[in-house]
């Protein structure tokens, strides 16, 4: 009697509480090259992001989340695929710098790619991008049944319009779309007669020529002809910036308001917003991204909402390696080869508010310049290794966030010990 009574119950809470239902859709969006510390930053008193801070406040917010590569080919195939650049193998966008052997490089197709993950599940899947660092001959489109990239450095107001286009036009399927825009990117073109609302230096001929000295500036920093910059020239990359950020805001915030008024949102749809990597501004010297593995360049945005869960700001590390294994995980769909291949973890313990340590690896090879690898802790400490030099520098990201006082000398012990972990995380054997 008892036991029947019991059985009764327990069918009648779970008929009361049933499982969460499964999502029809998944969105990602990419800000290329948005810094993380632009997200509720303000400049002369104005806003930044009002619009992604306001639909960011009903997500999940992780603080710190990195890249695991400081541009866009490496760190985007690596949040395509949840593997580590080194073992992707998309680390430049040529096998060599042989001129003559202008070999593309691409994603082994022992690999499998979130998108592909999501269309062996049977789901709908499209992209739209800018072309430059995520272009076809990678292996970024791999798994989309449309792949968009006919613009180079192409911002939201090109490929915004056509994804809300396809989201409207496509049937009851449940759908995985990637979307990306270029605008904050330094490379991005600026249109006639281009201002800053926030320069101070009403400088207009040096707004007129702003396309030039980034390119001039970028190379430099490539060629190592960094130098120090003055606080004139720091406040005016700064003013230049913060309008790419405050434009790319303007025209996401319409996306994500066309986006949540579509019959299904709030009940049906994962969104997640991201950028791959961050930006120099003249702090040490250079513009643009690539060539270090500081903090400006690694730290990024990363914000997840879905149906299920409770709004919270996340400050333990999270890495962009986990973005896949995440939107997977929230969306019910499970593929054994990307499993089976996959780096990095769920961050849904974060997200329910459950603890989690992960550390993470970045690495650079830019355009064969530089190579540097590093480890960022869950606690909070940083060891780079120069893999040109030998040279390792140890910074504490908490008493030094800026990274302007190296430890190494004085803490061989730690060295040590990061550079252990460092190596296993690199597959390669510990030194004698």
């Amino acid at each position: 009697m008892i036991t029947t009574l019991a059985a009764v119950l327990l069918a009648g809470l779970s008929a009361a509480a049933p499982a969460p239902s499964r999502p029809r859709g998944v969105v990602l969006i990419s800000v290329d090259a948005l810094r993380a510390d632009r997200l509720g930053a303000r400049h002369n008193g104005v806003a930044l992001t009002p619009r992604l801070d306001a639909w960011a406040a009903r997500g999940i917010v992780f603080e710190q989340a990195v890249s695991q590569a400081p541009w866009t080919l490496p760190s985007m195939m690596t949040a395509f695929t949840s593997v580590y650049p080194h073992r992707h193998g998309v680390t430049n966008r040529f096998e060599s710098f042989d001129r003559e052997r202008r070999e593309p490089s691409r994603l082994p197709r022992s690999m499998t790619t979130l998108a592909e993950a999501f269309k062996n599940a049977g789901w709908d899947t499209a992209a739209f991008t800018g072309e430059a660092g995520l272009e076809r001959v990678h292996g970024f489109d791999r798994g989309f049944d449309v792949y968009y990239d006919s613009i180079t450095f192409a911002g939201f107001e090109t490929t915004a319009p056509l994804a809300l286009e396809w989201l409207k036009a496509r049937g009851p399927r449940p759908f995985f779309l990637f979307l990306h825009g270029y605008d904050v990117h330094g490379e991005n073109p600026l249109p006639p007669g281009f201002k800053s609302r926030f320069d101070p230096l009403d400088d207009p001929d040096r707004l007129g020529r702003v396309g030039d000295e980034y390119l001039e500036l970028r190379l430099a920093a490539i060629e190592g002809r960094r130098g120090p910059a003055s606080a004139r020239d720091k406040e005016f990359w700064r003013a230049v910036y913060d309008e790419r950020v405050a434009r790319a805001d303007e025209r996401l915030g319409r996306f994500l308001t066309e986006l949540e008024a579509m019959p299904g949102f709030s009940t049906g749809v994962v969104v997640a917003v991201m950028s791959d990597h961050g930006e120099e501004l003249l702090e040490r010297g250079g513009v643009d991204h690539g060539m270090t593995l500081y903090d400006e360049v690694l730290r990024t945005a990363l914000i997840v909402r879905a149906p299920d869960l409770v709004p919270r700001r996340v400050k333990a590390q999270a890495r962009l390696l986990d973005l896949a294994a995440t939107l997977l995980d929230l969306a019910g769909v499970s593929d054994a080869r990307f499993s089976a291949q996959a780096q990095g973890v769920s961050l849904r313990p974060l997200m329910e508010g459950r603890p989690l340590a992960l550390d993470s690896l970045a690495e650079t090879d830019y355009l064969f310049r530089a190579s540097l690898r590093a480890l960022r802790t869950s606690d909070g400490r940083k060891l780079v290794f120069d893999l040109e030099s030998l040279e390792r520098r140890l910074y504490d990201l908490r008493a030094d966030p800026g990274e302007t006082r190296d430890l190494a000398g004085q803490d061989p012990g730690a060295v040590k010990e990061l550079d252990a972990r460092l190596r296993r995380l690199l597959d390669l054997p510990s030194r004698p």
